[in-house]
Formats: C-alpha cells, structure tokens, sequence
C-alpha cells in the first residue's frame, strides 16, 4: 500500500510555483489535478519529511492508494496485449521491424495513449544515432524504442522509483540493459559526450514545465526536443511559454486533440 497527500492549494498560486517549493523541501510530488475547479497537488506520504507550513496550503488529506492489480489494467487497455506482455510493433513508426516487449506496471507508456503514439512518430523522423534523454520515462517504452531505432546511448528518467524499476525490467526482458540507464530525476547527470541529445517529455504542460525548471543541465546543450501531452486547446499558451524557453519550432502533428512539438534548442 502507498501512502499518499493530497493538498489543495489556494488559486493565488500556480501549480508549477508550488510544486516548486515543495521539491525545494524534499518533498517527492507524484502529480497534480484539477478537481471539481480546485487545484490539487498529490505527494507521497513519507512519514520522516514533514510537510512544512505554507500559507497556500487549504487542505491536506491523507489517504492510501490500493494495490494495483496491473495485468488486469494492461490487458485491457495495452495495445496487443499476450502472454502477458504488451507488444509495440515499431514498423508502424517507420520502417524499424521490431517488436518491444513490455510487463504491465506503474510506468505510463503502453501505446493505448495517443500522446506516447505521437512522440514515436516524431521520434522515428528525428532520430539520427543522437544520445535520447527521455524525462518522464515512466514504463520505458521510449527510451528503449531509442536504442531500437538506432540510438547508441538513451536515459530514462523519472521521479517515481517504481516507474524506474518498472523500466529497468523492461529493459532486461528486451535485452537492452546494457545499452540504456533508467534513474531517478536527481541522480542524472549530462555527461561530457559532445553530440547533439534528442529529448523526449511526453507529460502534461504544468509537468513539463516543473521538470524542465528543474533539470537546468539540460538548458545549454544542442538538442532537439520531441514532446507531447498538450491538447490543441492549450496549443498558443503552451507555444508562448516554449519560446521563452528558447526553442525553435520545427514541426507539430496531432491525433484524436492531443498535439505532438519537435522543437530545436540553440544554447545561448
């Protein structure tokens, strides 16, 4: 069982400003909702981390999340689902004929969104033998997608430990462990390799834009940034704030609303 908090906050605040502040302290946020017009942030319930006295706070609840029976919840929503196993036949995204194999777990990514369909369409034009750095990498599927597609080197990584075990035995069952390193967010690190980096983030806006703030390494490297999770509606707000960003627009294609962005980012 997991224990969880969820906190709603005061609307003087953004999302992204709170979330920031409790990671300031330490503390892990899993995600963040809009509910019943309320904006809610859920944490995880870690019993040493006391959860500090901020005056945005309105309500806090604790409550625990039940266990998860996984197989049931990929076979009926993972896309070719056998033998206990999601398959993604990578010839639809290009001209790659491979199969990945993924076990059902808490990592998102079994292709059953359009939004992981969109990043591996772009994926499949992009990549180019880069370095991929996938934030968000919750099951893996785009991370090992990478090194199937021609990447030499790829990273996952996520905030939730056990998305990233979830990942790490995605990799073993493709026998691709060896090829790519799945860790949690504050454990990454560049490197020194002098090769343009493609970057995946295939999570909703205010997600994004928490985990790009906070991974400032990636701010001044060449690279080319594939991403989805916005719907058409929030298509202006969310290029305005990429720009600021400084990235590029290089193309956008879209599926059942939701929107997928490669954009090329020039260090300064």
């Amino acid at each position: 069982m997991t224990k969880m908090r969820r906190i709603q906050i005061d609307d003087a605040i953004s999302v992204e400003d709170a979330w920031q502040e409790l990671e300031a302290v330490g503390i892990t946020v899993a995600y963040s909702e809009e509910d019943q017009g309320h904006q809610c942030i859920h944490i995880f319930h870690v019993e040493e981390i006391l959860l500090p006295s901020l005056d945005w706070i309105k309500t806090i609840e604790d409550y625990t999340l039940p266990e998860t029976d996984w197989n049931s919840q990929w076979e009926i929503h993972g896309m070719d689902f056998k033998d206990g196993f999601v398959h993604v036949d990578l010839s639809q995204f290009g001209t790659y004929s491979s199969i990945l194999k993924l076990e059902p777990g808490p990592g998102f990514g079994d292709l059953s969104h359009s939004t992981t369909r969109l990043v591996l369409k772009l994926m499949a034009k992009y990549l180019k033998n880069q370095v991929v750095i996938d934030v968000g990498s919750g099951s893996g599927i785009l991370t090992l997608a990478a090194i199937k597609m021609g990447s030499h080197e790829a990273y996952g990584i996520d905030i939730d430990g056990a998305a990233v075990k979830h990942a790490q035995n995605n990799a073993k069952i493709n026998e691709l462990e060896h090829k790519c390193t799945f860790q949690i967010a504050t454990e990454f690190k560049t490197g020194n390799c002098p090769n343009e980096k493609l970057i995946c983030m295939n999570m909703i806006m205010c997600e994004q834009e928490v985990a790009w703030q906070s991974m400032r390494s990636l701010h001044k490297i060449s690279a080319k940034i594939l991403t989805s999770g916005l719907l058409a509606e929030d298509r202006e707000t969310y290029l305005q704030k990429t720009k600021k960003c400084g990235w590029q627009l290089l193309e956008e294609i879209v599926e059942d609303g939701w929107l997928g962005f490669c954009f090329q980012q020039v260090p300064s």
